[in-house]
């Protein structure tokens, strides 16, 4: 079979070497062209990142360290936050000699002060710590005590030295001293929770105030008061689980707070009033 002298199966004449062939001159334009085309790509991808890398930088606030985990960041930011004032200059204990044995004081001189602007420190009162510091912020009322409390147990042949007692004592004396005393207390128990068939466990306590002239109500009983609060001259709060009862001040583990707060002072003392209102005087029977 003949093929033409061009064809590229042209067999090659013996004794000679077959002619090698490049590729064509426009094959190689084309692969450098399409090797710029990839390089120029490569670098607009480059460039896009940064440029996103840089806008995620700008778009970070400014005092947010931008080499560390998100985590890390609030927590040097809470470390900046201003702290309130020391929970020990909210009260200022009374030191050796300066009260008489028996009658512990609220000696700041701020605590005289209705006036006085909160400095919204807070202290913990953790077990025994709650009846001490109670009874210093009650001595050092100046206009109002509102008191909440599910339970006031005292014991009917109950000593001057009983911790209630002496919570209730407290409160006479600051009454008589011309402060307003109210105090609220829950009215009964549901009957599956009752035990020897005491029905309204703060019946004593309830009669031991009225009977010497604090303003004291049962809550309306449509609804159980679970709460244990007080509010001194619209200022002072204390609320926790402690109730008063001589397993709470004595026995269990409880936790209170004591905060120096005009605004929970103000929501405390709006609710408080509400309760009021619906409550039911307790009348002296003595």
């Amino acid at each position: 079979m003949q093929f033409p002298s061009n064809h590229p199966f042209t067999p090659t004449p013996r004794g000679q070497q077959p002619r090698r062939r490049g590729p064509r001159r426009g094959g190689w334009l084309a692969l450098l062209l399409v090797l710029l085309a990839g390089a120029a790509a490569v670098g607009r991808s480059h460039g896009s990142s940064k440029e996103r890398d840089s806008q995620k930088q700008a778009d970070q606030p400014q005092d947010q360290p931008q080499d560390q985990p998100p985590a890390q960041a609030r927590a040097a930011q809470a470390k900046e936050l201003p702290r309130p004032a020391a929970a020990d200059e909210l009260l200022e204990y009374p030191r050796k000699g300066g009260a008489s044995a028996g009658e512990p004081h609220v000696t700041n001189a701020s605590a005289k002060s209705a006036s006085a602007s909160s400095t919204g420190a807070v202290r913990l009162l953790a077990d025994a710590a709650y009846a001490s510091a109670l009874d210093e912020l009650m001595a050092g009322a100046t206009r109002s005590i509102d008191v909440t409390m599910f339970s006031c147990v005292l014991p009917a042949e109950a000593k001057a030295t009983h911790a209630v007692r002496k919570i209730l004592d407290r409160l006479v004396r600051v009454s008589k001293s011309g402060v307003r005393v109210r105090v609220v207390f829950d009215q009964g128990i549901p009957a599956h929770f009752r035990k020897d068939g005491v029905e309204t466990p703060s019946e004593n306590g309830a009669q031991y105030l009225a009977e010497r002239g604090v303003e004291v109500r049962w809550d309306e009983d449509a609804r159980t008061t679970h709460s244990k609060s007080l509010v001194v001259d619209g200022r002072w709060c204390i609320i926790g689980s402690t109730n008063w009862s001589y397993s709470a001040l004595h026995k269990n583990r409880e936790q209170s707070v004591l905060i120096d707060n005009n605004l929970l002072a103000s929501e405390l003392t709006t609710h408080f009033e509400a309760l009021w209102r619906l409550s039911n005087t307790v009348s002296a029977k003595h």
